[in-house]
């Protein structure tokens, strides 16, 4: 089984693309929010506040315009670790 690290290493592309965070962005930071995103998947968090989670990243965090992106990288994210064999 793959572990967290593969998890968060797609999760950062993931954020990269879908938030269109060009190469300005602090790859630091991005892994910061994408390990707690990790770290509620891996911790079976209902979809809820995995949505809550990530549009606080967005738009609190990342000053990001307010929009429904959010939905697309927790979709991606329950997707990737699926794949891993992470989560059911």
């Amino acid at each position: 089984m793959r572990n967290k690290d593969d998890l968060v290493g797609g999760m950062k592309l993931v954020m990269v693309k879908v938030w269109n965070l060009g190469p300005e962005a602090n790859e630091a930071e991005i892994a910061h929010y994408a390990s707690g995103l990790a770290d509620r998947i891996l911790a079976n968090d209902t979809r809820y506040t995995l949505d809550l989670h990530a549009r606080d990243v967005q738009v609190n965090w990342l000053r990001l315009p307010e929009s429904k992106d959010y939905t697309e990288v927790v979709d991606w994210s329950l997707a990737l670790a699926r794949s891993l064999g992470l989560v059911s």
